[in-house]
């Protein structure tokens, strides 16, 4: 039975997706908001949600082309469970989406297909598009669940439709998605179109009778978008694309995937889709429905980048390099073609399997590395810098002007409007929460005190102690002097040095009551009592995320392992169903 290995391989790709992005965000994840957040999120969602005036109003409202309702409504939600604002919290809660949608995806299409070329190009593939930092933008940026949300319900709308019986549950599932994704992103409105245009395929090519009713319901979601929800950002005026030279060197270049920058490589990327299609059209091969499902998935790749190009072109121009996010949108298109060559592996040669193989894996190889070497030590730059720039405004009154200064948008006075509601409402990040004087007068007292230790190399750095719960104190210490707190009543709580930071935040070090404590460095008193007192309350939420965070390093080898042996089956009864066809 194949039923137990379909659902070990959907469950350890899943999971290795989800460990993979947490161990992306524990390295480079920045606990300050970015960009479109101040806004977006902050003055547009949680203003209200504070204040017990939000509504649908402020849940659909309109970003930039998008009415990203499913977005919104998840943040607000996370507001709400975490107790507060929190980026390291939407982070990690956004990395469940992709690990469902690869889940999904492997265990559907290995329902669909049998033999050993087709399950490991499902497994290697869907994972690898779900795991490795292609779409890291995504990852590392709270606000873009609106990616995964349309890829998702974008994935199971067109693999449900085409791929499945008419009117079965797969079938209506993906009707509902289809009727969801628009409200994820705008490119989920074209899922209606590809869904349109492959139900005319499969009529003229093959005959196929299909629910009419039912496809003019998935593509209502369309007609819904253009009708009521589509919007036109007035601010991107001048980045729509104003010829079509220009217009097809941008999309062609995005599709192009993993060789971004050459015109040409969406050719090869998509070659087999296209070779499928021409066949069909020929009459020399019958499509499947599990093809046409990744015909659709292609499709809707290709014109969502379509789309992309025609509202962005005009900025960047035929020199275009796709930004990370983008490519979530594209990759799958690319993972479609892959499945397609397996699937016609006996009518592919041999050679042009390969080659098309080399062209991506070799693609990918090269983008990994330029990655590791150059994208992630710039990403953390901009972390530390985007840190630093959060204390000066805790210290400086949120005027807005250093974090407008590290991030370009929006303005000064909209990040400085954020902070003030968010002071007001008491739902700030940790890091943007100023503290009482008494600590910073503490933290400068101790520093005095170790100054010594400090210029001889015992002690880095020691920052102010942070409340974590209603009456707790949380001390962070980087380095390896001994330090405890001790109570009026002789109580003596240890504080373990500290690895390495996350923002200001580091590895759990100790949660005490609040109260009078003088801090100790070894059997030395340190300063005078003073009371420990905190503004905000950090739920256990917040405190329980940046835990799971201090373990993704040996939970991903532990998972890799895992998803390794997984394949390892796979190979051996494949190979054992080789060798009984052969006796």
């Amino acid at each position: 039975m194949e039923w137990p290995r379909t659902l070990a391989a959907a469950l350890a790709s899943a999971a290795l997706v989800l460990i993979a992005r947490w161990w992306l965000i524990a390295a480079l994840g920045s606990p300050v908001p970015y960009l479109d957040q101040w806004d977006a999120e902050a003055l547009e969602q949680y203003v209200g949600m504070s204040e017990g005036s939000a509504g649908w109003g402020d849940w659909s409202r309109a970003h930039n082309e998008h009415r990203p309702v499913l977005t919104n409504l998840w943040n607000v939600g996370l507001f709400a469970w975490g107790g507060g604002w929190d980026p390291i919290l939407q982070m990690m809660a956004n990395a469940i989406w992709p690990a469902v949608t690869v889940g999904l995806a492997v265990g559907w299409l290995l329902r669909r297909r049998s033999g050993i070329g087709w399950r490991l190009g499902v497994i290697v593939g869907a994972t690898a598009w779900g795991a490795l930092p292609i779409g890291y933008q995504n990852t590392l940026w709270g606000f873009q669940s609106q990616f995964h949300f349309v890829v998702l319900a974008s994935v199971v709308a067109l693999v449900g439709l085409q791929g499945a019986a008419g009117r079965s549950a797969e079938w209506w599932v993906g009707l509902a998605a289809a009727l969801l994704a628009p409200l994820a992103m705008a490119a989920g409105a074209l899922v209606g179109p590809v869904v349109w245009l492959v139900a005319v395929l499969r009529w003229w090519w093959q005959g196929e009778r299909l629910p009419v009713v039912g496809w003019l319901a998935a593509g209502s979601g369309f007609v819904i978008w253009v009708l009521f929800l589509r919007e036109s950002a007035d601010g991107h005026a001048p980045l729509v694309v104003g010829d079509v030279v220009t217009w097809s060197a941008v999309w062609m270049t995005a599709m192009s995937w993993p060789w971004a920058g050459s015109v040409v490589g969406w050719l090869i990327g998509l070659g087999p889709v296209l070779w499928l299609l021409m066949r069909g059209l020929r009459g020399r091969q019958v499509i499947g429905r599990v093809e046409w499902g990744l015909i659709g998935v292609a499709g809707w790749s290709v014109a969502a980048m379509m789309a992309m190009a025609y509202l962005r072109g005009g900025a960047v121009g035929s020199s275009f390099q796709p930004a990370s996010r983008y490519l979530d949108v594209v990759v799958p298109g690319v993972v479609a073609s892959g499945l397609i060559v397996a699937w016609m592996r006996d009518r592919v040669s041999r050679l042009l399997r390969w080659l098309w193989l080399a062209f991506v894996v070799t693609g990918v190889a090269v983008e990994s590395v330029r990655f590791m070497q150059t994208t992630a030590p710039a990403i953390e730059v901009v972390r530390q810098v985007t840190v630093e720039a959060a204390l000066m405004e805790v210290q400086g009154g949120g005027t807005g002007a250093s974090l407008q200064a590290v991030g370009s948008h929006p303005s000064a006075a909209v990040i400085s409007a954020a902070l003030a509601a968010g002071r007001e409402g008491n739902w700030l990040p940790p890091i943007l929460t100023a503290p009482p004087r008494a600590l910073w007068d503490l933290n400068g007292a101790l520093g005095t005190a170790l100054g010594a230790e400090v210029a001889g190399g015992g002690l880095e750095w020691v920052s102010p102690m942070f409340r974590l719960e209603r009456g707790g104190a949380y001390g962070l210490v980087d380095g390896q002097a001994r330090v405890t707190l001790v109570s009026a009543e002789g109580q003596r709580i240890e504080l373990p040095a500290l690895a390495r930071e996350l923002g200001p935040w580091t590895e759990m070090g100790a949660v005490v009551a609040a109260g009078d404590y003088r801090l100790h460095v070894g059997e030395v008193p340190t300063g005078e009592s003073v009371t420990v007192l905190w503004p905000r309350d950090v739920s256990a939420v917040s405190i329980f995320v940046r835990q799971v965070l201090a373990q993704t390093g040996w939970s991903l080898g532990l998972v890799m392992a895992g998803w390794v042996f997984v394949l390892a089956l796979e190979i051996r009864e494949g190979r054992r169903a080789h060798f009984t066809v052969m006796s």
